[in-house]
């Protein structure tokens, strides 16, 4: 009989908003779950940002990839003021890389993702308006591919205004824009 290696699993806690309503609404966020939050309502990007506060509160790294300009450091830091926290305290441990285009997401999903949350040990990982093929309804241009955001119809959000980007598709460490 081979003798099989014990697996442990490290349970921690779920992650919630910490507002009341929201938690009923919304329910936890359950390390190892995979949760998709599809809405055309700017919502989404302000439940990231308190996400991403409430996951450096408790103790965690946030690994978080942009396809749409959507993360807004400025909201973080007002957050985590509000619960004590200094800019010092919340930027450096959210990990931001952007994608321009969907092969720079793709490209990020899948080289690079897995090899980040490692390195950081994430406790949350937001993949914010990823990309995704549509066909056009018209009959002009029936058939016709195009690409739309999928948490933001218009490709913009609260981080668009003004923000400077990571050009690329590399993980440089925090980017200019939350520096």
């Amino acid at each position: 009989m081979v003798p099989v290696p014990e697996l442990r699993a490290i349970s921690r806690p779920a992650l919630t908003t910490s507002v009341p309503t929201l938690d009923r609404i919304l329910g936890s966020f359950d390390a190892g779950k995979v949760t998709l939050i599809d809405s055309g309502s700017d919502f989404v990007f302000h439940l990231t940002t308190l996400l991403c506060v409430r996951a450096v509160m408790e103790g965690h790294e946030v690994v978080f990839l942009d396809g749409g300009n959507s993360v807004d450091p400025h909201g973080m830091v007002a957050l985590g003021k509000r619960a004590g926290l200094t800019r010092e305290e919340i930027l450096p441990r959210v990990h931001v890389a952007r994608a321009f285009t969907c092969h720079q997401m793709t490209t990020l999903i899948l080289d690079m993702l897995d090899r980040k949350i490692e390195e950081t040990q994430a406790g949350l990982v937001v993949l914010a308006c990823l990309p995704w093929k549509a066909t056009r309804s018209s009959s002009s241009t029936a058939g016709t591919p195009w690409t739309r955001t999928a948490w933001s119809p218009s490709g913009s959000g609260p981080g668009s205004r003004g923000r400077r980007s990571c050009p690329g598709c590399t993980w440089p460490g925090p980017s200019p824009a939350i520096r």
